[in-house]
């Protein structure tokens, strides 16, 4: 075997998680391989810094901004939602009750419904403009 094929064992052999014909063989290989020795002795001083790290708890300057801002971004979010669900149903009954008048003649209707559209396609291809800006916004993250 090369080294290559022993360094995919060598975290099991420093975590101790190898059985004894594969731990016999890595021994034996690290007895006369001063390379994957090294190795060993940086994967251990590695795991040594490693189980020594905490995590720093950020101060609560810092929580308190967190939670505001996603505070912000769900009521902004629902905002607009609550929003256009009511122009939409404010539009829906107007164009509804102005459709079903008999007053008004079919070419005035034909106007207002081409009119509606027109301002519902522009509407709709905003939106999906915009839905597909933020998913590939690379500075959406950041704070302006």
């Amino acid at each position: 075997m090369g080294c290559e094929e022993f360094e995919v064992l060598l975290n099991g052999y420093i975590d101790g998680e190898l059985k004894d014909p594969d731990l016999k063989r890595v021994e034996e290989h690290l007895a006369g391989c001063p390379h994957c020795r090294k190795l060993v002795r940086d994967y251990r001083r590695l795991k040594e810094v490693t189980t020594e790290m905490r995590f720093k708890e950020p101060p609560q300057d810092i929580w308190n901004s967190y939670w505001q801002r996603i505070f912000h971004r769900i009521t902004r979010g629902a905002g607009w939602v609550f929003f256009l669900v009511g122009v939409v149903a404010v539009a829906g009954f107007a164009i509804y009750e102005f459709a079903t008048d008999p007053a008004v003649e079919a070419l005035q209707k034909l106007i207002v419904f081409a009119i509606f559209v027109g301002l519902g396609l522009l509407l709709i291809s905003v939106i999906w403009e915009r839905v597909k800006a933020s998913k590939t916004d690379k500075y959406k993250e950041i704070e302006r």
